[in-house]
């Protein structure tokens, strides 16, 4: 499946302690999104914007608001997007062909955030072991 990773040079100081201490059991669901992204994923299926979820995601604006406005960005020209991990960087299931080159702009410029074409790897290549 492919999709794009948007990266950003911020540094957060203590983000990952920050952000954790940010979270309280709202954040958390009952990991049925998981299972049907997991499910979508499996047989082939892009996911959707409703498939995603990250207890994170309505946080970042208090640990990073930069990233926040880069996501929204995103969000008002129609692209779905999601923090990856606790960020700074964020993801969307959208390749990075599909994207409009303006908002791909507008993000370098305004937020300092660069997009990365990626795709997800099957259970064989990211099992697989090689000798380097």
């Amino acid at each position: 499946m492919e999709l794009t990773l948007f990266v950003s040079e911020l540094e957060l100081e203590d983000k990952t302690r920050r952000m954790y201490g940010l979270l309280s059991p709202a954040d958390f669901t009952d990991g049925h999104k998981a299972h049907v992204a997991a499910e979508s994923i499996r047989r082939g299926l892009q996911l959707s914007e409703a498939d995603l979820h990250n207890a994170f995601d309505r946080h970042i604006a208090e640990v990073a608001p930069p990233l926040a406005g880069a996501l929204a960005l995103c969000r008002t020209r129609g692209l779905a997007v999601l923090a990856a991990g606790s960020g700074p960087g964020f993801f969307s299931p959208t390749p990075l062909s599909d994207i409009p080159p303006l908002l791909l702009h507008e993000l370098q410029r305004d937020w300092g955030v660069r997009a990365l074409a990626c795709r997800s790897l099957s259970r064989a290549e990211a099992t697989a072991m090689r000798e380097v």
